[in-house]
């Protein structure tokens, strides 16, 4: 509904099945609203010559996610061969009690446009999700990997600031750039059973972002281990264990392990979801000939770089990184890096050692143009004729020389992944 150019709602709602519940709980009802104001189109503002556009809106929405697979509230069978016999064997465990996971979203933004050359819009959101659907593990006795289950509610909040303007302008001259950026604040806000999925935990008052490891101390300057400073277990009035913390001793001292299976898990104050997200666009153009440059960026993030700690351990036969010739010899060595002995997992087990900040710039795209004069094409009977010249993933600057912080956002890598491929591209554009 649009009253007077100034005044907007809108609303919608919808009501879902799906296969993958229980008939009970197949059907979802979903519905959204929404409003926005514009400002600018007041009386009032019309001595303000210098806000061009003014605008306000919000918006709450909820809508349901099913994506747990086929009937996934049954337990079935699927056939699988015996050898040169049929058979069949278990494959899902099914859940009955399963149901729509619901994701709830509020946010609110401001558009704007000034002085005839900025504008942008600066939002808030906030999305909570309730009956989180996940792929739960199960005890190998099960004889099933997974579950499919409600487990948990969390919420992500943040804001989004987008600018777009022209720096200068002239005549022959004009340059433009483009900002944009992201936060995001993720936490769990219940779940009954919190559990551990690979270098995170899903627990009360954390995020899924939030590592989980051993902490490193130092290497022992007598033998060249790795010294694990210990966690311990942090129970309740009544005996049950909420949490984790760092052990002392009597006088205060850390109390060390160098066996990695006696050292313990805790949060160790890390996030593998950055502070800050965005990109800086940048477009230069004089007399018809453009230049543009597309820059991204991350913030405050940290990563686990298995990559790293792979090429650290003593395996024969598999390079090894640089570093490694930083490595404990002799006794009384002081050194980051433990001794090189093969199959002592112990030395270079998963720590908070192989966090690194996953801070980077890249440079995603420079693209060069040139418009030919008219007077050129004119007799070749075409409208416009320009050449260019563009470049993309030419380089990033990152902590680490060969890391790709960009793989995904849980803080982690993968040696098979393929890393943002370079290439350069010469082109011709006719319009007739």
């Amino acid at each position: 509904y649009n009253y007077d150019d100034r005044y907007y709602i809108e609303g919608s709602y919808r009501k879902d099945g799906s296969s993958a519940f229980h008939k009970d709980v197949r059907w979802g009802d979903f519905f959204s609203v929404g409003g926005s104001w514009r400002i600018s189109e007041e009386s009032f503002m019309n001595s303000l010559a210098w806000i061009d556009n003014l605008k306000i809106r919000a918006s709450y929405g909820e809508v349901g996610n099913d994506n747990i697979g086929d009937y996934g509230y049954q337990a079935l069978y699927g056939t699988y061969p015996n050898a040169t016999h049929p058979g069949i064997r278990w494959e899902t465990v099914g859940n009955a009690a399963l149901t729509w996971e619901v994701n709830r979203t509020f946010d609110v933004a401001v558009d704007f446009s000034l002085f005839n050359r900025i504008n942008g819009s600066i939002e808030w959101y906030n999305r909570e999700s309730v009956d989180l659907l996940y792929e739960m593990p199960l005890p190998s006795t099960m004889g099933l990997l997974n579950q499919p289950r409600n487990i948990a509610s969390l919420f992500n909040r943040g804001f989004e600031i987008n600018i777009n303007g022209d720096i200068i302008r002239t005549s022959d001259f004009r340059w433009n750039i483009s900002l944009l950026g992201s936060t995001l604040t993720n936490e769990v806000t219940y779940i009954p059973d919190p559990f551990v999925n690979g270098t995170k935990r899903w627990s009360e008052g954390h995020s899924i972002f939030d590592f989980w490891l051993r902490k490193f101390y130092d290497i022992d300057p007598e033998d060249g281990a790795t010294r694990f400073h210990v966690w311990e277990d942090v129970t309740d009035e009544e005996g049950t264990v909420i949490g984790t913390q760092l052990a002392y001793d009597a006088n205060g001292d850390p109390v060390l392990t160098k066996d990695h299976n006696s050292a313990g898990y805790g949060y160790v104050g890390a996030s593998g979801f950055p502070d800050l997200q965005g990109s800086i666009g940048n477009t230069f153009t004089f007399k018809g000939f453009p230049v543009s440059a597309l820059l991204t960026y991350s913030l405050g993030g940290e990563m686990f770089d298995g990559i790293y700690q792979g090429m650290l351990v003593a395996t024969p036969g598999e390079s090894m990184h640089p570093d490694v010739l930083n490595s404990w010899r002799n006794t009384g060595d002081n050194t980051d890096f433990p001794r090189l002995q093969y199959a002592n997992t112990s030395l270079y087990a998963n720590s908070d050692f192989f966090l690194i900040s996953s801070d980077y710039l890249s440079i995603r795209n420079i693209t060069i143009s040139y418009d030919l004069p008219k007077q050129v094409f004119n007799k070749l009977g075409v409208s416009n004729l320009s050449v260019f010249a563009t470049g993309e993933n030419l380089y990033m600057f990152t902590a680490r020389k060969g890391m790709n912080p960009t793989f995904n956002f849980t803080g982690t890598q993968n040696v098979m992944a393929f890393a943002p491929s370079k290439s350069f591209i010469l082109g011709l554009n006719v319009q007739f």
